[in-house]
């Protein structure tokens, strides 16, 4: 999978959508919270039984990567780099657990971000987008081409950017 060509197109719809392409557009939290979302959202979808149908387990998977590589993008992370992600591990472990560990991960980045400590943030979210590829690859769907459909759906949605991050009253 090309990391780097996606999240070029990522951020390319980030900035005309207006979701934010430095770190003073967005909200970290809210991007963790979303990606978790996305993370839960994906396995009620697997425990459904909707693998590849409209918001079925691999679209789902594929808006996990693809606000991944939003936050890579403005974090000028380098998802080619080399990883301390462990196929092994993951490969060895039920579905459930897969979806367990993705949420471990995403919950991993979250803390260390809170803490300051923005290497090992960066690297927990390419260790997520590797977990994220090695699931697909086990479940022979393609995460890229989810991505390129969810970019395709975008293209013509209306986001109103004046209701975002609104708070509720």
């Amino acid at each position: 999978m090309d990391y780097e060509n996606l999240k070029k197109l990522v951020m390319k719809q980030a900035e005309e959508k207006g979701f934010g392409t430095k770190s003073s557009d967005i909200i970290v939290s809210e991007k963790m919270v979303l990606i978790h979302s996305e993370i839960s959202e994906a396995y009620e979808a697997y425990l459904s039984n909707n693998l590849g149908g409209k918001d079925g387990f691999y679209e789902e998977l594929g808006d996990v990567l693809q606000r991944t590589l939003h936050l890579g993008g403005i974090y000028a992370i380098d998802f080619s780099q080399n990883s301390d992600f462990d196929s092994d591990y993951i490969s060895s472990v039920s579905l459930d657990g897969k979806i367990a560990r993705l949420h471990k991960i995403t919950s991993d980045a979250w803390e260390s971000y809170r803490h300051k400590k923005i290497d090992v943030f960066k690297d927990k979210l390419v260790d997520l987008a590797y977990s994220l590829n090695q699931v697909s690859l086990e479940n022979n769907f393609s995460l890229e081409d989810a991505i390129l459909k969810k970019l395709d759906y975008n293209k013509n949605r209306d986001w109103n950017k004046e209701k975002k991050n609104e708070k509720f009253t």
